[in-house]
């Protein structure tokens, strides 16, 4: 993300099979992320400092969407409301 995005979010229909081997390789540079259901939703966290990175998985018709979400905390918190808001 090098400080020029907040929030990023990659998302596709990668079936089964896809959202192992994202969820392994995930795994192995950051470490095992305890599961969470919710909503129908199955996701995967991990924080590191002040970023955080989803893996979110969810059936959607006869396949499965799947979409990763990185957060930098920092530049996010940075952005702050326009200054004609701040008044």
């Amino acid at each position: 993300m090098d400080g020029g995005v907040a929030i990023l979010i990659v998302r596709g229909n990668i079936g089964d099979t896809g959202l192992h081997l994202w969820r392994e390789a995930l795994e192995r540079r950051y470490g095992s992320a305890s599961l969470r259901r919710e909503h129908g939703q199955q996701s995967w966290q991990w924080i590191r400092g002040r970023q955080m990175l989803r893996l979110t998985t969810r059936r959607e018709g006869s396949g499965r969407m799947v979409s990763v979400t990185l957060v930098d905390g920092p530049l996010l918190d940075g952005l702050g409301a326009p200054e004609e808001d701040r008044r």
